[in-house]
C-alpha cells in the first residue's frame, strides 16, 4: 500500500476511551481511499521522545481487518504514559 492511497488517519487523544475499552490510551485508524475501506495489515510503529531529545521505539502493531490499533499505551498501575509521541505508518 503507497501513502498516496490513505486518506486518513485519526488518533484517539491520550485518554482512555470506549474504543480502548478503558486499557489502552491511544488508539489509530487508517482508511484506504482507493478502495474506500479500512486498510487492514498496515505496520505501525510508536516512539516516545526520551529525555535525551531522542526517538525511542516502544511498540509495534498492524492494524485489524478494520484498519484499527486499539492497543497502544496500556494503562498500568503505577506507569506514567505523559510525553511526546509519534507513530510512523509503514507504507
Amino acid at each position: 500500500m503507497k501513502l498516496k492511497t490513505l486518506l486518513f488517519v485519526s488518533l484517539a487523544c491520550m485518554m482512555p476511551s470506549a474504543f480502548a475499552a478503558g486499557e489502552y490510551q491511544l488508539s489509530t485508524h487508517i482508511l484506504d481511499i482507493n478502495k474506500g475501506r479500512p486498510a487492514p495489515g498496515v505496520g505501525v510503529a510508536l516512539y516516545k521522545l526520551d529525555g535525551k531529545g531522542q526517538w525511542r521505539e516502544i511498540a509495534e502493531n498492524k492494524t485489524d481487518a478494520q484498519g484499527r490499533i486499539k492497543n497502544f499505551l496500556p494503562l498500568k498501575s503505577g506507569a506514567d504514559n505523559r510525553g511526546v509521541y509519534k507513530l510512523k505508518f509503514k507504507t
